[in-house]
């Protein structure tokens, strides 16, 4: 049964507080890779290069962010042209900024 509005008995965790099964669980895991450290070097060297790769890279992704695709769009009012473009100007500066959202280029870390 979901909590009535106004219920008095517990406001549940705390913002910010993190849950204590899943803090045991990620400790007893990094206790589990510092212990057995070793064992998992020598692991790895006997990788074909290619699955030392992508073992690597799967490693990388828990500690280097991921870039996300961000589109860019212009909505531009010649009229209003605060930036002294001409027509063809804003034209060519609008299929460059959709060439680089086709290609992936618009790109930033988040």
């Amino acid at each position: 049964m979901p909590f009535q509005k106004g219920n008095k008995l517990s406001k549940g965790r705390q913002k910010g507080v993190s849950n204590k099964v899943n803090l045991k669980v990620k400790q007893a895991i990094q206790e589990l890779l510092e212990g057995h450290w070793h064992y998992i070097e020598e692991d790895i060297k006997e990788l074909e290069p290619k699955d030392r790769l992508n073992f690597l890279l799967n490693l990388a992704s828990y500690v280097i962010p991921k870039l996300r695709s961000v589109e860019v769009g212009v909505d531009v009012n010649v009229e209003h042209n605060a930036l002294g473009l001409s027509t063809e100007d804003f034209i060519e500066l609008e299929a460059e900024i959709t060439d680089m959202n086709d290609r992936g280029d618009g790109q930033e870390n988040n």
